[in-house]
């Protein structure tokens, strides 16, 4: 079970430019990364083994798994 959270510093860079709600819905996704890393909504990354996506109404996440860490490698608005 991972016991950390962190932003890589390209995924910390695109949070601080997201707009206020779309922010706060990123925070809110990789906080509950902590209780479950692995959402039901979360799909894997064809491309890049251990990556997964998870896709909200407003943002989609990239991160890595590991076994002490998930590393937030990625944040965008969906559009």
């Amino acid at each position: 079970m991972p016991r950390s959270v962190r932003w890589l510093a390209a995924a910390w860079d695109q949070l601080q430019e997201l707009p206020t709600e779309m922010f706060k819905d990123a925070q809110r996704v990789a906080g509950g990364l902590m209780a479950d890393p692995c959402p039901q909504d979360a799909e894997p990354d064809p491309e890049i083994p251990d990556t997964f996506i998870i896709r909200t109404k407003l943002i989609v996440l990239f991160y890595r798994l590991s076994a002490d860490e998930i590393d937030i490698a990625g944040v965008w608005p969906d559009s």
